[in-house]
């Protein structure tokens, strides 16, 4: 890009772009973290959701690729340039978004069949970047898919802040508000994740597949 006959302040504005992009890439983010903080454990079960999903977990295979077990990727379509071949074990899965569609339900049963396989050397890394609510759902019975994208159309055409829209999918879903939680079993997690919404709120980000919100105690505790 020739910035030489640019405003100034527009190049400047420029500038500060270019330098600010490729610090907050999910690669470099995840390996620059896992350099510091290395998992615990030799045996390591990979999970990454969201539309940064590829590149978060080229991170961890550019830091551990030789600790990796196996390797569950969900994103969103055409999103998988950032993906390294190292040999080791992985599923990928292109879903929709910003409106779910019957791959996010193959996601969702993925996931819960990727968790039933771990073992108890196994320590789990979560990867969770911006678009996982769409790209990963577990319905109770009573919900249809059908009903779950009409929400989602509903919720995105109403201009709806994204925390309050998180809140009406957690209500919907298996696996969101923390219930994911529930088929991790004794392993050890730890979760990195990239956010795209305001204030950085854990439990909002993907809505919140590990966090529950204290003040969504109340969402229904029967579904499964």
């Amino acid at each position: 890009m020739n910035l030489q006959n640019e405003n100034p302040l527009r190049r400047e504005l420029l500038k500060i772009f270019s330098e600010a992009l490729p610090s907050v890439n999910g690669q470099r983010c995840v390996a620059d973290y896992l350099r510091e903080h290395p998992p615990a454990g030799t045996s390591i079960r990979v999970i990454a959701i969201g539309k940064a999903a590829a590149s978060m977990l080229a991170g961890v295979q550019a830091v551990c690729a030789e600790r990796i077990k196996a390797a569950l990727l969900i994103t969103k379509y055409h999103h998988l340039d950032d993906v390294i071949s190292t040999g080791v074990p992985l599923v990928t899965i292109e879903a929709g978004h910003p409106y779910p569609d019957a791959n996010s339900l193959l996601a969702g049963r993925q996931l819960l069949d990727f968790l039933a396989q771990s073992r108890a050397e196994d320590t789990l890394l979560f990867l969770v970047s911006g678009g996982a609510s769409a790209l990963v759902e577990v319905l109770p019975d009573s919900v249809t898919l059908q009903q779950l994208e009409d929400m989602n159309r509903w919720l995105l055409a109403r201009g709806w802040p994204i925390d309050k829209m998180n809140q009406l999918r957690k209500a919907v879903s298996c696996i969101k508000g923390g219930r994911l939680a529930r088929h991790l079993g004794d392993y050890p997690v730890t979760q990195l994740m990239i956010s795209d919404v305001p204030g950085d709120d854990p439990p909002v980000i993907g809505s919140g597949l590990l966090l529950a919100q204290p003040h969504a105690a109340g969402l229904p505790e029967t579904l499964p």
